[in-house]
Order: C-alpha cells, then structure tokens, then sequence
C-alpha cells in the first residue's frame, strides 16, 4: 500500500472509496482559532468542555471536537457547525449526514488524528509523549505471551517504542471492531517491528483476518497506527495530511 504523506494547512476535501484519509494537527492553537472552533460546537459539545477541571484540557478538547467538525464540514460541503456527530458504542463517533465517510479520533497530549475512510470500520491511535510509564508493569496487561517473548528480543533502549507499537496497533484494531476495552488486550497478538504486520488470534481468528494495519507516521517520542476493515474495494492509499 502506498503512503502518501502532504504537508499542508488545507484540509482533505475528498475520501475515495479505495484510500483513507489521516489528518494529523496540533491542539495548541491561538485563542483567536479556538474561539472560531468553539463557534462550531453543539450545546452538548460547549457543556462538555467546560466539565474539564483544567484550562489546558479545556482548549484541547475544543480544538479536537471543532477541527473534527472542520474536517467533515469541508468534505461534505456544510456548515461544521450543521454537522450532527453521535457516540456509538464505546464512544466511538458517527457523523449523521447523507454521505458522511466512516471516522475515528485519537489525541495524546497535544496532537490528534482524524481517520476517515469510506464503506468500512476503521480505527486509529495514538500514543506516546513525555509521560512515564513502566514497559514490565503494562506488558503483563496488555501482551499475549507471543508479543512479551518478542519484546525480550529488543535491547532495553528500544523496548518503550517497540511497546508502544503494539499498543497502538492493539487499540487501533478494538476500535476499528467497536469493541473497546470490553474485548481483553491479550485475545489477539500484533507484530513489535516497524512494519505492522497481520493481527492473530487463537480466541476468533476469523474475525482478526477481516482487518488491516498500518503504520501512521507520528511525532518524536509518539508511535500510531491505523486498523481497518477489509471489503470488496480494496484500500490502495493511505494518505497523511498534516495540518500546520
């Protein structure tokens, strides 16, 4: 599959049928876009920023929800703020509009990605940052007995990335399924290298070989992934747009 990766303040105006998009941005944004962005939010959405105990969060949660709102606006030709978004299962989002591409959102600290793609489940993560965090006391959580064995291959400094690999590959896929958190880490292995590889499972093969990985280029000291659901119109492109 080929990646083609674009640089650029404009936003995706189209989502063919055999590609998916990827639109990777910053949160941190000047209070005069954040204003424009809070413009675009529902009632529901404005109620929910304000719950955020900390400034910070606050205006992070109004630029993810509005440049969401951004993205889909300009695809589907309307008003972001005409747009009706809903929560599925596990809060994963929906657009309501004739038309509207599949989506999925992922954030860490101040970076966010926006997957859309057409006529398939998909879903995307992100995960990384300056935040520690132990490798040994996740890897019992989350890793089958495959993925901990291949993780003792790797020499000590490239076990956080490698950790993180899977991870986001792991999370990627339960939200790809809708599934959240409700299906264990450890039903399914995933690959720890830099090509994503197939996603295995003993517990429900069958359903593990309807989706897809592949690697989403991220930030220093970030890893991020993308799973999607397999159909008859094959995914021939992944494309990343990075909105400066």
């Amino acid at each position: 599959m080929e990646l083609q990766h674009q640089r650029e303040a404009r936003l995706p105006e189209s989502v063919a049928d055999d590609e998916l998009v990827v639109v990777r941005a910053s949160l941190e944004v000047p209070v005069a876009r954040q204003a424009e962005l809070w413009a675009s939010l529902s009632a529901d959405e404005r109620a929910r920023a304000d719950r955020y105990h900390f400034a910070r969060d606050r205006a992070r949660g109004i630029a993810s929800r509005g440049l969401l709102r951004e993205v889909l606006g300009r695809i589907l030709r309307v008003r972001p703020a005409d747009l009706v978004l809903t929560a599925g299962a596990h809060g994963k989002p929906a657009v309501t509009w004739p038309d509207a591409p599949a989506i999925n959102v992922s954030h860490a600290e101040a970076h966010v990605l926006i997957a859309l793609g057409r006529g398939r489940a998909l879903g995307v993560d992100i995960e990384g940052g300056e935040r520690p965090f132990e490798v040994d006391d996740l890897v019992r959580i989350v890793f089958t007995d495959e993925e901990r064995r291949a993780l003792a291959t790797f020499a000590r400094a490239d076990r956080r990335a490698a950790f993180l690999r899977a991870w986001t590959r792991k999370e990627a896929y339960l939200k790809a399924r809708s599934v959240g958190l409700s299906m264990p880490l450890t039903d399914f292995s995933v690959s720890l290298d830099v090509p994503a590889g197939e996603i295995v499972s003993t517990v429900d093969p069958a359903e593990a070989a309807r989706f897809a990985l592949a690697v989403v280029p991220a930030p220093a000291r970030y890893e991020a992934a993308i799973a999607w659901e397999r159909t008859g119109v094959p995914v021939q492109t992944l494309r990343l747009i990075e909105v400066e």
